[in-house]
Order: structure tokens, then sequence, then C-alpha cells
């Protein structure tokens, strides 16, 4: 904790956090809505996660909520779609204006699709 490269990077953390908030402030936003990721799938044996948008909340400390947010287009590998997930990002001590949001919008929207072969419930 007392090298300078762990105390460049802490400094670095909070001039983001602080840029972000005045960002935030200036143009009256209470959350931030981002795709989670804009490579939807990975190729196998892929061990990296290309075009992962969520690091904003790792990068911040800020809270963040990840919920689904429907489907990609149908492809013939993928007849339903690959599902995509959205994240909510808003400042500190606001989890439980996230949290509505997310429910807010899948309620709305009802994203979530059975997979092609799971018979009907009764």
């Amino acid at each position: 904790m007392n090298s300078d490269r762990y105390k460049t990077r802490t400094l670095n953390r909070e001039k983001l956090r602080i840029a972000l908030a005045a960002a935030m402030a200036e143009n009256k936003v209470d959350a931030l809505l981002y795709p989670l990721q804009s490579v939807l799938v990975a190729p196998i044996g892929d061990h990296s996660q290309p075009e992962r948008n969520g690091v904003l909340s790792n990068g911040t400390g800020f809270p963040a909520v990840t919920f689904p947010a429907g489907f990609s287009e149908p492809s013939p590998t993928a007849r339903l779609g690959v599902p995509v997930g959205a994240e909510l990002l808003a400042l500190d001590y606001t989890e439980p204006k996230l949290l509505s949001y997310a429910f807010a919008f899948e309620q709305a929207y009802q994203p979530r699709k059975a997979p092609v072969l799971t018979p009907p419930l009764k």
C-alpha cells in the first residue's frame, strides 16, 4: 500500500469517480445505462471477455446492477438469439434506486424467454 504504483492507481480511481459524478450532476442523470458486453458471444476457448463494459463499476467503486435486457437477433445457431445484459450504474448509496429501475424494466419489458426445448409449464 506504500508503493508509488498503488498510490497512483488509487488517485486515478478517485479522479475517475469525481469526473463521473460531476458529469452525472451536470447532465442531471440519476443513473447510466449501458450494454454489459458489446461482443455477444466469445468463441470457445477464448478465456477473455472482449468488449466487456461492466468495468466502469469496478473502476469507480460505484454501485451497479446487471439485469437481462432481451435477446439479440435470432440466427441459425441461436434460434431465440443470444441473451443480452444491461448494466445500470449510479453514485454511492443509490442501490435502492438502481434495483427499482432494473425491476421496473424487467416488469415492463419481460425480457426472459424459456429455452426452445423447455416443455410448457402446467
